[in-house]
């Protein structure tokens, strides 16, 4: 049983690159609608009411409102906000650090501002989508 599902699991692989591979082709709004679209047809599937208002919602937002540009604004401006909140994180730290601050809030300090990090990475990802 285990070798059929691994043999069939190593089938499927090539299908999932080349999915990955079309939607990341577009970029934009043109992405965005389509990563909706995906969501919506998955809660239809799982019959989950709620979700589908709410992705309804969000695909007349994108189709009435969403431009390339605006997108690009409103990317690079949660860019900026996420080199700030690692600016401040690094801050945070540094002061911790000099202030001899006991290991368990420097290790905090360190895990507020890995994940600050990982923010601004995301946010990066997504600019240039």
């Amino acid at each position: 049983m285990k070798k059929i599902l691994l043999t069939l699991g190593f089938c499927l692989l090539p299908l999932t690159f080349t999915a990955a591979h079309a939607v990341s082709a577009l970029n934009g709004c043109a992405a965005k609608k389509q990563e909706i679209e995906a969501q919506l047809s998955f809660a239809r599937q799982h019959n989950n009411t709620h979700r589908i208002a709410g992705l309804e919602t969000a695909l007349r937002e994108v189709d009435q409102n969403c431009t390339d540009e605006r997108l690009l604004k409103q990317r690079e401006e949660k860019v900026a906000e996420k080199k700030l909140k690692v600016k401040a994180r690094e801050q945070e730290l540094a002061k911790a650090k000099a202030e001899g601050g006991s290991a368990s809030k420097i290790r905090k300090r360190e895990d507020k501002l890995a994940e600050a990090r990982q923010a601004l990475e995301e946010a990066e990802q997504a600019l240039h989508q």
